[in-house]
């Protein structure tokens, strides 16, 4: 066997097959599988002749079905509905004190325009940085918070909810109200007294409830603070006549 396949190395010619080799038949190419048809496939859709067109007959319905419609509402059922639908008509009205002027209600709707666009900027740098966020305020909320930034001359502004609690109305020594009123006369700080305790809460998104809020930057919403500096001025001229209407004169 070595010598034949060296033989076979060295002879450049065409080897030539024994007779006693076996010959092989020619292998039949693999035929490839045929596609059906794709109508074969498509299933027929079931038509429903419940509810035709033509017909203007309702579909069946089944007896739990049928049982759960026909239901009558209990006592309690009808006592929710009807306490729901008070509740959603008088919806719009329950932050409304009575005997509000027109001026004032404009009032609290700048107040709340203010809020909501220095919370929108705060939140935007709170965003990128908290320790720039925190550094460059735009707003304090609550008494104290409030007060410290009236003294050291910081606050621009201070909103006052109307609806403050009685015993922070009164003028005692110990009082912060009473501290904030007197630093912000002192200080020449402008005090406004807007919108009511959930409205300074919603405007903030803050929880819990939001007495007084003390603005120390308004850049990017100018025209808004000065608008509302002039409704509060329009406000107050308009409560001094209002409460002055049976004398000749304002100054008698």
């Amino acid at each position: 066997m070595y010598a034949f396949v060296r033989n076979f190395q060295r002879c450049p010619g065409p080897l030539l097959r024994p007779s006693s080799a076996k010959i092989l038949p020619a292998r039949k190419p693999k035929e490839k599988p045929t596609t059906r048809c794709l109508a074969e496939y498509v299933v027929p859709l079931k038509v429903s002749t419940e509810c035709t067109p033509s017909t203007n007959t309702p579909p069946k319905t089944a007896p739990a079905q049928r049982k759960a419609q026909t239901k009558k509402a209990t006592p309690l059922k009808k006592k929710l509905t009807v306490l729901r639908e008070v509740a959603s008509a008088d919806v719009g009205q329950k932050d409304i004190p009575p005997h509000l002027l027109p001026s004032e209600l404009a009032l609290d709707a700048l107040a709340h325009d203010l809020l909501k666009q220095l919370k929108k900027f705060q939140d935007r740098l709170a965003a990128k940085s908290e320790e720039k966020s925190h550094a460059h305020r735009r707003y304090v909320a609550g008494f104290h918070e409030s007060l410290k930034k009236v003294r050291v001359d910081d606050a621009k502004l201070v909103i006052l909810a109307r609806n403050v609690d009685a015993e922070m109305n009164e003028v005692l020594p110990n009082s912060p109200l009473f501290d904030l009123r007197s630093e912000c006369k002192n200080r020449r700080v402008p005090l406004i007294e807007a919108s009511t305790k959930r409205g300074l809460t919603r405007a903030l998104a803050k929880f819990p409830y939001t007495n007084c809020v003390g603005v120390l930057d308004y850049s990017g919403v100018e025209h808004i603070f000065h608008q509302l500096l002039l409704h509060a001025e329009t406000v107050r001229v308009e409560k001094i006549v209002q409460n002055n209407v049976d004398q000749a004169s304002l100054f008698a």
